[in-house]
């Protein structure tokens, strides 16, 4: 049986030993790099996957040439390769990529149309639509819908749920973002739709080793057991 470890960025990957997973196929996503080096893990992942763009953050070059640095395989969101053309109305957002990358192993993802939708909007998806990738939600979905085309088992850290308007506490790092805003409704909505929505469509199982927090969509599990055995 083949399985992966999927990494997201909650607060519960302090409390993680994550060097335990060296050895094993993991997929993260977004700043784990600068979560990474804050905790001084040695763990070198499999896969990154970047998706999501935060327009106050601006940090996707830095958080993509780490990856190039330490990830066998990437999967980007194209907009990251060219950034947007003079003119263009998000154009100040993202006015520059990082290229090609010649030499590196990077899929370009296209964002799907059901990513403008949150959930709770009645046109928000309720379903993957695979062989295309649904981006729809953020991309802890997406990077559960690739595993499950590879992989027989998937197993997810750090999906802690349970934002709150505190900022600092929802991530593993302080400073994760420069985003300040209370997004913890909307967010906590998304994410439960998210998962609900794997455990609906995906065609493998999946398991939460998070500790702690609050994902019950999935069976729990405990990480050094499923090492262990």
């Amino acid at each position: 049986m083949s399985r992966i470890f999927l990494i997201g960025s909650g607060p519960s990957l302090k409390y993680t030993p994550m060097d335990a997973l060296i050895g094993e196929d993991v997929m993260v996503m977004n700043k784990f790099g600068r979560v990474a080096d804050y905790h001084d893990w040695k763990l070198k992942p499999k896969y990154y996957l970047k998706i999501d763009h935060n327009t106050i953050d601006r940090t996707q070059v830095e958080e993509i040439m780490w990856a190039v640095e330490n990830c066998q395989k990437l999967f980007l969101w194209e907009q990251f390769r060219t950034g947007y053309k003079v003119g263009h109305s998000n154009y100040e957002d993202l006015p520059e990529g990082v290229g090609n990358l010649p030499g590196v192993n990077v899929q370009w993802i296209k964002k799907c149309k059901d990513s403008v939708y949150q959930a709770g909007n009645w046109k928000a998806t309720q379903s993957w639509h695979l062989p295309e990738l649904c981006t729809a939600f953020g991309g802890m979905s997406t990077m559960i819908q690739i595993a499950s085309q590879e992989y027989d088992e998937i197993y997810l850290l750090g999906c802690d749920l349970g934002y709150t308007r505190h900022v600092d506490l929802n991530h593993a790092i302080p400073a994760y973002t420069k985003d300040t805003r209370d997004k913890s409704e909307m967010d906590n909505r998304n994410m439960t739709h998210l998962h609900e929505m794997a455990k609906r469509c995906c065609p493998v199982p999946v398991y939460n080793a998070t500790i702690g927090g609050y994902l019950e969509v999935y069976p729990r599990v405990s990480l050094m057991d499923v090492l262990d055995g």
